[in-house]
């Protein structure tokens, strides 16, 4: 059987996302956004625009909520409902998706900013789907972003679930939380980090919160690791990723460098402007800032383990290690996926990760797929890591039908035959 007209456009976003390629409601006025002063008390959770997507079916919901910021300070933060039109008073979802975004470095390419591939190829599985902008985005631009920071993005994902919780039965959503309810946990990336990291923070501290399974794909769980591959390396594949993270944890993490301190001269306008600024997608980012040796990049320090640039770094990244030092619920049901040949996330990390679960902490619902990316659809000159994205969606979605019910999902096996 040859898959249907929406699915072939839905496997083109899964492309286009792997490859990083109606009016609203007026809302009532709020106070400005953001962090606020310690002991200040926030405002409640509540929906700030609502549209829909006729050509998906789908209603997008913008949501502000009560979080926290990177230093544990109250702020509000936003992000995003989905729900295909499948889901309404009569019929109740059948499952949430807490689904956590990847690199990002444009506004555009946030939830509320409508970036929302993923939502869209869910669209009509009768899922709703909650996703937060994360610190640094959406009513909190003006922010330095918390890249990579997985302790910080895992609790304004799980505030997002708990202000979904709250705010579904006003949009005529019906689903019971109970005990046998299917709540799913899902990211890629960056995505993947916050996905492990929302685990942590369940087992930790929301005994309520229990997730039916995480799906975490290719995730930088020990940063500690990865960056001492990308110095093994010495070239950055996507060196705005790693920019990133160096700025975010020098920032939040006040480490007290300065911009020249860190990044050779030559460079620090183009960060300013296209990593920073938060104006250009990543796709974008990726051709202003392209794949080059580190020694354009970082100042000598940097690459320098006995310099104490250095070692202060590595342990701001050790202190976000998600293969050491929690401990998770027994019975907790993951699905990790990495590839052999990631050139930009390492597969040690998900090696790390799964060696703690499953021999550390003897977890039994565990599976490790490798995965070497889709080669009909996506040219060998993709960096591995972002061509293993779209094999790693796929690979969910096969996961979700065939073992949750979620059947308007398709049979993965008709969608690599119709691609090959």
């Amino acid at each position: 059987m040859k898959i249907s007209i929406i699915w072939k456009a839905g496997l083109a976003g899964l492309v286009a996302l792997a490859l990083f390629a109606c009016t609203k409601n007026s809302p009532e006025p709020e106070p400005e956004p953001g962090t606020e002063e310690a002991g200040a008390r926030l405002p409640p959770a509540r929906v700030s625009a609502i549209t829909h997507d006729d050509r998906n079916g789908m209603t997008i919901c913008e949501i502000e909520y009560p979080s926290s910021d990177p230093g544990s300070q109250p702020a509000t933060l936003s992000g995003v409902i989905t729900f295909g039109d499948e889901v309404n008073a009569r019929n109740p979802a059948q499952g949430i998706m807490l689904f956590h975004r990847s690199t990002t470095f444009g506004r555009a390419d946030t939830p509320s900013g409508g970036y929302l591939l993923a939502q869209k190829v869910l669209a009509g599985s009768g899922l709703v789907c909650v996703s937060a902008d994360l610190y640094g985005f959406g009513v909190t631009e003006d922010k330095c972003q918390a890249y990579c920071m997985g302790g910080t993005n895992a609790q304004a994902s799980i505030d997002a679930l708990l202000a979904a919780r709250e705010l579904l039965p006003g949009l005529g959503v019906r689903f019971d939380w109970g005990k046998s309810s299917q709540v799913f946990n899902m990211g890629y990336s960056q995505g993947a980090q916050t996905a492990i990291a929302a685990l942590k923070l369940a087992a930790d501290q929301y005994p309520d919160i229990r997730f039916t399974h995480t799906f975490a794909g290719s995730g930088p769980y020990d940063l500690e690791e990865t960056y001492r591959f990308l110095l093994r390396k010495g070239e950055a594949t996507m060196p705005a990723t790693i920019i990133a993270a160096l700025y975010s944890f020098n920032e939040i993490c006040h480490l007290g460098y300065s911009m020249a301190d860190l990044f050779r001269e030559s460079v620090i306008s183009d960060i300013e402007k296209y990593v920073l600024s938060k104006d250009y997608s990543r796709g974008k980012v990726a051709g202003y800032i392209p794949a080059q040796p580190l020694q354009n990049l970082f100042q000598d320090d940097l690459m320098n383990p006995e310099s104490a640039m250095y070692q202060r770094f590595m342990e701001a990244f050790g202190k976000e290690n998600l293969c050491t030092g929690w401990q998770p619920r027994k019975h907790e049901r993951i699905f990790l996926s990495s590839n052999p040949r990631d050139d930009v996330v390492p597969p040690s990390n998900t090696e790390n990760l799964y060696r703690f679960l499953t021999e550390e902490k003897e977890m039994t619902n565990v599976e490790w797929y490798s995965s070497s990316g889709i080669s009909p659809l996506i040219p060998e000159t993709v960096p591995r890591h972002v061509a293993a994205a779209a094999d790693y969606f796929l690979r969910v979605m096969g996961i979700l039908r065939s073992r949750y019910g979620i059947t308007w999902l398709p049979d993965i096996a008709e969608i690599l035959e119709e691609a090959a």
